[in-house]
């Protein structure tokens, strides 16, 4: 197979002969900025081969004089024979920019203050129960035992438990004495039986929260019984490799495998987020009862692994609006234990779970007056309505600034420009970009006060036309 290597890394992969270098690289690990997911309509993902000749597919959104040099898109020109690629700045600002996982503290204080006056009623919860011993009188089977006290408990119909947890069961009883603690997730009527430990330790009660934002995913770790969240971290969604917006994600999902390298890119960012916040936290990962994960349609089938087709295409329609229930190890988490993955429904296909989740947390539905909640990311979300009725809405939101329509539009990284000022009188311009950098491109701030100076200055009128 061919090899290819990546400059500045160095970092040598190979590929089967007639993939793309964008493959290639993703192969790797290693970004491309490839805003359309790889289509070859954007241009973002310009590189350099260096030393050997190659045919592009498209040359689109390349100059003759960068041809000359050996320019091509990484996401159009195929892998034939061995290569060394250069991946030039404005191709990688990903990895030059806020890539690494932070930590964040500023809010998790005002979060605890609204945790504070909600009601708490978490889907899993931990039953310690103190069983009588078996004897000639009760000689009912171990598992008996155990789901007929919470079905006491917790006044469900039925408790489903799996072969694993069977198992283990009458070890854990007899090593406890038959104290043991049980962990149950509840679903409508019954619930389900996903961990049973000897002794009491429900003091150790944790979820994990999850938002697969588009672009960055959050995550905070909550301590379920002390209602506090003990620290949260954010990163850059590694599927922005391949698409800055759902519609390329999709266009990727179709490619060969594309499907399986989008869920495990998402899986490995959440995944890192988690160890960063045992590791900050020092709590016991097998503490780590639930995670709860909300998401537009398109992340919340991507992060299953489940086609998403039919969203892109009339009439639109999702493969589902409530997630199937799984738990972490069959969708592939590494750092989560085996624990249920609890996912906000979607209303539509390009309604989510995120929103869901934001108009749920807003309270909006028990408003009398009218409301209006707005989510605005890489995906621009919009809710209006009270207690009587609710509509929704979405749009394209940062691509639209920062994607395909703008020749030097970029994320709000190191180097963006973020805010502009013209002089009206003589048209002097001053800039400022994140992080003081020398001026890489210009993100959506830069452009909302691009557009908002040049109309106080006169230079275009208020339907945008350049005097």
């Amino acid at each position: 197979m061919p090899k290819v290597i990546f400059l500045p890394s160095g970092r040598e992969v190979e590929v089967v002969a007639g993939e793309d270098i964008l493959t290639a690289a993703a192969v790797g690990d290693i970004h491309v900025n490839a805003s359309c997911g790889g289509d070859g309509t954007y241009g973002k993902c310009k590189v350099h081969v260096k030393g050997a000749k190659v045919q592009s597919k498209s040359t689109a959104r390349l100059t003759e004089e960068e041809l000359a040099k050996g320019y091509v898109l990484a996401c159009q020109t195929p892998v034939h024979s061995d290569m060394t690629v250069e991946i030039p700045l404005e191709s990688e600002l990903l990895s030059k920019g806020r890539t690494s996982i932070k930590t964040l503290t500023a809010g998790v204080d005002e979060w605890n203050r609204q945790l504070a006056r909600l009601t708490a009623d978490p889907p899993v919860v931990k039953l310690f129960m103190d069983l009588p011993e078996p004897s000639l009188n009760d000689s009912v089977s171990d598992l008996t035992r155990v789901t007929r006290e919470v079905r006491r408990r917790l006044g469900v119909d039925d408790v489903l438990v799996d072969l694993e947890t069977t198992k283990r069961l009458p070890d854990v009883l007899r090593a406890g004495s038959w104290c043991i603690t049980a962990t149950l997730y509840r679903e409508a009527g019954h619930a389900r039986l996903t961990k049973v430990e000897a002794g009491d330790t429900t003091g150790t009660n944790y979820a994990v929260a999850v938002d697969i934002g588009t672009t960055t995913c959050s995550a905070q770790l909550v301590d379920l019984d002390k209602r506090r969240i003990l620290a949260e971290a954010s990163a850059y969604n590694a599927q922005v490799s391949y698409g800055e917006d759902v519609i390329s994600r999709m266009v990727y999902a179709k490619k060969e495998s594309g499907l399986k390298l989008l869920q495990r890119k998402v899986v490995g960012t959440i995944d890192a987020l988690v160890t960063e916040l045992i590791e900050k936290t020092g709590v016991d990962p097998g503490g780590i009862e639930m995670a709860v994960l909300a998401g537009n349609t398109v992340m919340t089938h991507l992060i299953l692994g489940v086609g998403t087709d039919q969203i892109r295409e009339a009439p639109y329609s999702p493969v589902f609006r409530f997630a199937p229930s799984v738990s972490a190890a069959t969708v592939g988490f590494k750092k989560l234990p085996d624990v249920p993955l609890i996912f906000h429904p979607c209303v539509a296909s390009y309604l989510g779970g995120d929103i869901t989740s934001g108009v749920v947390a807003a309270d909006v539905a028990n408003h009398d007056g009218l409301v209006l909640y707005i989510d605005i990311g890489t995906n621009g979300e919009i809710v209006l309505g009270n207690s009587e009725w609710l509509m929704g809405c979405s749009c394209s939101a940062g691509p639209a600034f920062e994607g395909a329509g703008v020749k030097d539009g970029i994320r709000s990284i190191d180097g963006a420009i973020e805010r502009v000022s013209i002089e009206p009188d003589t048209f002097e311009t001053v800039f400022t970009t994140i992080g003081g950098k020398l001026p890489l491109g210009i993100c959506g701030s830069g452009l909302i006060d691009s557009v908002a100076e040049l109309f106080k200055a006169g230079v275009i009128d208020k339907r945008g036309k350049f005097n």
